[in-house]
């Protein structure tokens, strides 16, 4: 069975297939767990040679799990089962680098699989219904970023994803960094949301006509994400990154149930959305060592070792 289009079987935008098609074209496949013809689960992920990861531009992949497993497995029982079941279709001795979605909490049958667990923080609101409300707990310096941004520009939604890649060139280039997100790719992700009514594209423009700054939302009726966002540095005090986060939140409200900031590790990034007032979401980080990263780490230790134990013979260092 191939899920193709768009499917139930899945935590957010970032598990449906034409999501996967558009980040990683031709190089993705789904992995299933089924019982008598029902999707128990479903893993969306990125093949690379020699490597399974995560796609640009994909806060997590991964993976669903029918919501009555969950809902009805107070011994996670089933759950480590077809865990299990999954991780066992993962190619042996091939590198996994992935970020589980933040609904995958359950992730023991990992650790005990030789698997690295890191957690990462999202933030996320997760009822948008009434964003006045969630403006009042936004932080007070964070409000007045917005009322000084409303005086000096003006929101407009749009169908050119051209400024998006000037901006995005811009904000990395003013930290001497390469984008890391090359325009092509932008473009026909940006087309693929359209098509399947999943965007929202907002610019922050003066008077004059200068865009400030822009946000690329993309969104389902559960989640909607903040995934891109870029800055000129020559308007970087307007706070127009601010009043396009409020925005976008705003809008939120009218499509999905949750929004979602995207949040970063990076400690000043961090503390940025933090401001807002939402509630931090752990997600997992989980990462498997290819065969031949395995075999050097452990020659590598042995090397240590030898040379340890040479130059105590030495008298170069004192034995421990």
């Amino acid at each position: 069975m191939t899920i193709t289009g768009t499917t139930p079987f899945a935590n957010n935008i970032f598990e449906q297939p034409w999501w996967m098609e558009a980040v990683a074209p031709g190089s993705w496949r789904e992995i299933l767990v089924e019982e008598n013809g029902r999707v128990l689960a479903r893993w969306p992920l990125l093949f690379r040679p020699g490597e399974i990861t995560t796609p640009v531009l994909t806060q997590t992949s991964g993976f669903w799990m029918a919501d009555d497993i969950t809902a009805n497995d107070p011994y996670f029982t089933t759950r480590k089962k077809v865990t299990n079941l999954l991780i066992e279709q993962l190619p042996v001795g091939v590198k996994v680098d992935l970020n589980l979605d933040s609904a995958v909490t359950y992730f023991l049958p990992f650790v005990w699989r030789g698997f690295r667990v890191e957690p990462k923080v999202s933030y996320r609101f997760f009822d948008v219904s009434d964003p006045e409300a969630l403006y009042l707990g936004f932080n007070p310096k964070t409000k007045q970023c917005i009322r000084t941004a409303q005086a000096r520009v003006r929101v407009t939604t749009s169908d050119d994803i051209e400024p998006m890649n000037h901006l995005l060139f811009k904000t990395f280039n003013k930290q001497n960094l390469k984008n890391p997100w090359p325009p092509e790719l932008v473009r026909r992700l940006y087309h693929a949301c359209r098509e399947h009514h999943a965007v929202h594209l907002i610019y922050a423009k003066d008077r004059e006509g200068n865009i400030h700054s822009g946000n690329f939302y993309v969104y389902d009726e559960k989640i909607c994400f903040a995934l891109l966002s870029g800055s000129d540095p020559a308007w970087v005090s307007s706070g127009a990154r601010t009043l396009l986060a409020w925005e976008g939140i705003r809008f939120a409200s009218t499509v999905s149930r949750a929004f979602d900031f995207e949040g970063s590790m990076v400690e000043g990034i961090e503390h940025y959305f933090r401001q807002f007032g939402a509630t931090p979401v752990v997600y997992y980080h989980v990462i498997r060592e290819s065969a031949r990263e395995r075999a050097w780490r452990e020659v590598s230790g042995w090397l240590a070792g030898a040379v340890r134990t040479c130059l105590q013979k030495c008298g170069i260092i004192c034995p421990v």
